[in-house]
């Protein structure tokens, strides 16, 4: 029989209800702190978080800066190019790296510019690519962009859209100078500013372009997209607008730079030409050339490796990269630097003959008959060898290595553009620290006629002349025209009247009889100075008599040319090489006189 207690049940009734009702009291509580917590004290982080989701940040790549010459003309330009790009968020499924491969593969007879580079490209880059922006695949014609447009509907994920790119309205003309642009890869990343280069997919690979990347890039811009809850795009809310990249004015002139590549034609080479009153270089040619268009339009893998495998090294810029013994354009430094340490004054004679004897070895000069009884003056016109032979051995390579690096030899110019080499300037400790060998008398003898260890570059030797044309007033070589003052420090002589004993000296060399450079006198109007040079780069027996005809094309001297004009008020200096040339009179210096007539009378008319 069932006793029971119903005062005792309503109180356990009642309990439970109290409980209940005080958990639900509790969770309500809660639930009303957690909502203030979110919605008061931390609502800006979540609102945040919520227009994350909501918006979303595109990129807006900036117009790049153009580069023109001294005069305005356009050397670096942007055209509107079609381009065929993937949106990752409407690629049907699956989307994978084959599906996509096989639909790229698909398009190619339609669209021929769609070839392996593009789909090696897109693969490597498949992992790292951003799914909500779109990815360049390659640039296509505007035929391609046409039939394309005709069933683009039966490729979904696939855009063809209109940009702007690099364009190069001269072709070849100061390839080397201006430099290209190429696609921006991950290694570029590390260096660059990653906010600044979101959806840039070019950036500057050599000259200019490369140098002065960060101011013709310019500042990426920003669009607000609303997007629905799968990141599709819904509508535009707001944009931060780029900032286009500064257009550069060089300091060459175009119709200069354009006479002296057609000077050098099909021949290996360089010239460049410098205003020794301020250092701004007129021209920086160097043949042979290349288009840079190519590879702004992308180049086949097989079209680029035949490129760089191209024995004539259409890449490499020979007036500032290319290192080369300086010959006998060496001798006016020699000669200054030996009166302003006293071994000899304007006057001194010495006997030169055939050849100079140290030691039990011969070393003979260019003229079999040798030169006879001969000063500097008439050493450095007719370019008598032995005459520098003895000069050296008497100066010691002590004397020279600390004579002529004031002039910049053996160190980079400092030149704005990138990759440039420093040459050579031999010295005891230089040997020792590169070949870990001591240095003998007859390489001192040698180092006196520029051959040897020593090596210069073009632009080096268009420096180092444009300093001497100035007696000594010394600037950096630059390409960008600027307010900026360039002067470095200055060529200090004991012996003053040094500097006019060889430039006169030099003078003879384009107006004597007997001048190594009189056959470009007559290309010129004004007074030239200069010195020619003629480097050997195939030593032979001892007693063999040079002779072209026993050796190879790429086996000749190397003709060069260094001078500057006009002698009593000098506008420009040049540095020419040709190689395996043959002799600098007859090859390099006709050059050099044409290119600085032409600029001489530039000047003369300009306003």
């Amino acid at each position: 029989m069932k006793i029971t207690h119903p005062h005792h049940d309503r109180n356990q009734v009642r309990t439970r209800i109290a409980v209940a009702l005080l958990f639900v009291l509790i969770l309500l509580a809660t639930l009303m702190l957690r909502m203030a917590w979110l919605q008061i004290t931390h609502h800006e982080k979540y609102q945040e978080l919520a227009d994350g989701n909501r918006i979303r940040l595109e990129p807006i790549a900036p117009i790049r800066g153009r580069i023109l010459d001294r005069n305005g003309i356009v050397l670096a330009d942007n055209q509107t190019v079609y381009v065929l790009e993937l949106h990752r968020d409407e690629l049907p499924r699956p989307r994978t790296l084959n599906a996509v491969v096989e639909q790229l593969q698909a398009l190619s007879p339609q669209l021929p510019t769609i070839d392996d580079n593009a789909i090696r490209h897109l693969s490597q880059q498949w992992q790292k690519m951003n799914r909500h922006l779109p990815f360049t695949i390659a640039r296509i014609t505007e035929e391609e962009a046409a039939k394309f447009a005709v069933d683009a509907w039966q490729h979904p994920g696939f855009v063809v859209n209109a940009v702007a790119q690099r364009y190069y309205p001269y072709g070849t003309r100061a390839a080397h100078a201006i430099g290209y642009v190429g696609r921006i890869t991950i290694e570029d990343l590390r260096s660059l500013d990653v906010e600044n280069y979101r959806n840039t997919d070019f950036v500057g690979r050599s000259g200019i372009e490369q140098s002065h990347e960060a101011e013709l890039h310019g500042q990426t811009g920003l669009r607000y997209m609303e997007v629905d809850a799968k990141g599709r795009p819904i509508r535009e809310l707001d944009r931060i607008p780029p900032t286009s990249g500064k257009d550069l004015i060089l300091t060459i002139d175009l119709e200069l730079q354009t006479f002296a590549e057609n000077l050098l034609g099909d021949r290996k080479g360089a010239i460049v030409a410098i205003d020794p009153r301020n250092g701004e270089v007129l021209a920086l040619a160097s043949t042979p050339s290349f288009d840079p268009n190519e590879f702004v339009a992308g180049m086949r893998n097989q079209d680029y490796q035949a490129l760089i495998k191209d024995p004539q090294k259409p890449l490499l810029n020979r007036a500032i990269q290319s290192r080369y013994p300086p010959g006998s354009t060496i001798k006016p430094f020699m000669g200054l630097v030996a009166l302003d340490n006293g071994m000899i004054t304007a006057s001194s004679k010495k006997f030169a003959g055939p050849s100079f004897e140290y030691k039990g070895m011969v070393f003979r000069d260019w003229k079999k008959e040798g030169h006879g009884t001969v000063d500097l003056d008439l050493a450095i016109t007719q370019s008598c060898d032995v005459f520098f032979y003895e000069l050296a051995l008497d100066m010691t390579i002590n004397r020279i290595d600390a004579g002529l690096a004031p002039f910049g030899f053996g160190e980079k110019t400092g030149i704005d553009l990138p990759t440039e080499s420093s040459g050579i300037l031999p010295s005891p400790a230089w040997k020792r620290r590169t070949y870990n060998k001591p240095w003998y008398p007859g390489e001192t003898i040698i180092t006196g006629i520029g051959q040897g260890y020593m090596l210069t570059t073009p632009l080096q030797l268009a420096s180092a002349t444009a300093t001497l044309s100035m007696q000594g007033k010394r600037y950096r070589p630059h390409m960008l025209q600027s307010d900026d003052d360039f002067a470095l420090p200055s060529v200090q002589l004991k012996q003053n009247n040094a500097w006019k004993t060889v430039i006169d000296a030099m003078t003879h060399v384009m107006t004597a009889p007997t001048g190594t450079g009189r056959r470009a006198k007559p290309l010129i109007d004004s007074t030239m100075a200069g010195k020619t040079g003629t480097a050997q780069i195939v030593g032979f027996a001892k007693d063999t008599k040079y002779n072209a005809k026993n050796f190879s094309e790429d086996q000749l001297d190397h003709a060069l040319f260094v001078g500057f004009a006009p002698v009593a008020d000098p506008k420009i200096a040049v540095a020419v090489i040709i190689e395996n040339g043959g002799h600098g009179g007859e090859t390099a210096a006709p050059l050099a006189a044409l290119v600085s007539d032409l600029w001489i009378k530039k000047s003369s008319t300009a306003p």
